[in-house]
């Protein structure tokens, strides 16, 4: 396995920086083993995409947003992936009293 080699940006960089520096730290603190690029960026992404299921969840879970399967798709219900599901807007109705489907959750980079 490659080594630890990812440009981590040093002190000196812009504030800019800060956020992602410290990500990467805290991803490298986490790890019991040495990692390489891909896995520490392997990591990040799956943190971002857990956060935005999480930020999700609660929505939903607040009545913020509303969730139905994809049309045609209502046979595989119990096999569903997040990717299955229409999002839509509670609070913003149309003339015929649906709410506005917002589209699939599309949570891929």
């Amino acid at each position: 396995m490659e080594a630890n080699h990812l440009q981590v940006p040093d002190d000196s960089s812009t504030p800019h920086d800060a956020p992602l520096r410290e990500k990467i730290f805290a991803v490298l603190s986490d790890a019991t083993c040495e990692l390489t690029n891909e896995e520490i960026l392997a990591v990040l992404t799956l943190r971002r995409r857990k956060a935005a299921i999480d930020i999700l969840e609660g929505r939903i879970l607040k009545g913020h947003l509303g969730a139905r399967l994809r049309p045609g798709l209502e046979q595989a219900a119990t096999a569903a992936t997040i990717e299955d599901f229409l999002v839509f807007e509670r609070s913003e109705e149309d003339e015929t009293g649906r709410s506005e489907v917002l589209g699939p959750l599309h949570l891929t980079q």
